[in-house]
């Protein structure tokens, strides 16, 4: 995100700018008048990986990747080429079963991807992802830690993003062999 969210705003010279996002400028009204921006969407509250927000098990979560940032210095690749187009972030505790992530609901509009990640954002490790597991949307599954935390990266390809509905369930089969969120040298 830009380092400021609040829009400054300057009108001298007959121009008025908006600096909250690149490319948004405003429309200066004249001398005396107050400078009017355009709106600039902002970005979605989990843009980046520290303000993943919490989802349950089972669960159903409207989201957006529109307005929000490209995540740059994970590991890539993490069941996808790459991460190449806006993403959000969610979180989910590991419950010791199969876990399974989707955009598979038919309320994914656009050229998803998925990747999820542990155990925290400056230490992450891929455990699994996808791109086009249902036609050109994503789902992934892995053998989760009970307690373990993972982080569930919502994105697109070639700079597609909208609107997503992330489904999070378990099969309620233990498994046997939970992926490791140790870094590999």
């Amino acid at each position: 995100s830009p380092a400021s969210s609040t829009p400054m705003r300057s009108s001298a010279s007959g121009a008025c700018s908006v600096t909250t996002q690149p490319g948004c400028v405003g429309v200066w009204q004249g001398p005396g008048a107050s400078c009017t921006p355009n709106p600039c969407p902002q970005p979605p509250a989990n843009d980046h990986c520290d303000q993943a927000v919490a989802v349950a098990v089972p669960s159903t979560t409207p989201g957006t990747t529109a307005a929000a940032d490209v995540d740059a210095g994970f590991p890539s690749p993490c069941g996808t080429a790459s991460i190449t187009s806006p993403g959000v972030w969610n979180s989910v505790i590991g419950t010791g079963n199969n876990m399974t992530v989707s955009l598979c609901n038919g309320n994914t509009a656009y050229d998803s991807k998925i990747s999820v990640f542990c155990p925290d954002c400056a230490t992450a490790v891929c455990v699994n992802g996808n791109d086009d597991f249902c036609g050109l949307q994503s789902e992934t599954s892995w053998c989760s830690s009970l307690g373990q935390n993972y982080l569930i990266l919502v994105h697109g390809f070639g700079g597609d993003n909208g609107p997503f509905d992330l489904v999070v369930s378990d099969d309620g089969a233990a498994c046997p062999a939970p992926v490791s969120c140790v870094a590999v040298p």
